[in-house]
């Protein structure tokens, strides 16, 4: 992800010294636009309530059994 933020912004930034940033915005807010529908169409649908979702308890390690391993440093340093 570090190298396409990388990219787009190196990207954006040419682009927005050939035509000028009122361009930039308006194209950016267009391609935002396009891509919300398709975004919010590819989120998977849920059964159940937020409530029962939000009561269960969380899977996975908690913070300082997640702090021992050498993952979650790699990801922190990342």
């Amino acid at each position: 992800m570090s190298v396409g933020q990388l990219v787009v912004i190196s990207a954006l930034s040419a682009v927005l010294v050939t035509i000028g940033w009122r361009s930039v915005f308006f194209w950016l807010g267009v391609a935002h636009l396009v891509l919300v529908p398709l975004v919010v169409l590819a989120i998977p649908a849920t059964g159940g309530s937020r409530g029962a979702r939000a009561a269960a308890s969380p899977a996975g390690l908690g913070t300082r059994q997640a702090a021992s391993t050498r993952q979650f440093w790699l990801l922190l340093g990342v």
